[in-house]
């Protein structure tokens, strides 16, 4: 078992998505910070979109998916990515057939605040 399997990833992610919602309401008042911040501002209107979205019966990040190195990289960076994915293998006579799809989160740990996003379709 790997520290990452202990990381209580969905708790994490409402509470930063309650504050960022707190200090930045609207997408427009997130791109205005950004611009002010001279940061790239490109991913936030799937960030928004996202936001609204039921993660409830989505995965999480785990040891499957990163390891303790990689958080341990982030950390000492103060930022941490969270992943929620769904997916699967719809295999017949034919082969494999992967698909899934994910959304993945950046966060700020000094501000609390989601500072990156972007969605992968794994087929």
């Amino acid at each position: 078992m790997q520290l990452v399997d202990y990381i209580d990833y969905r708790s994490i992610f409402e509470k930063v998505k309650m504050n960022h919602l707190k200090e930045f309401p609207t997408k427009e008042s997130y791109i205005e910070y950004l611009k002010q911040e001279e940061e790239d501002y490109s991913f936030v209107n799937e960030l928004y979109f996202a936001l609204g979205l039921d993660f409830s019966e989505f995965d999480t990040d785990s040891s499957d998916t990163i390891d303790d190195l990689s958080l341990s990289n982030w950390l000492s960076g103060n930022y941490i990515w969270l992943e929620f994915s769904q997916g699967g293998n719809d295999s017949n006579e034919g082969g494999d057939n992967y698909w899934g799809y994910g959304y993945q989160f950046k966060i700020c740990l000094d501000q609390d605040i989601f500072i990156d996003f972007s969605y992968e379709n794994y087929s």
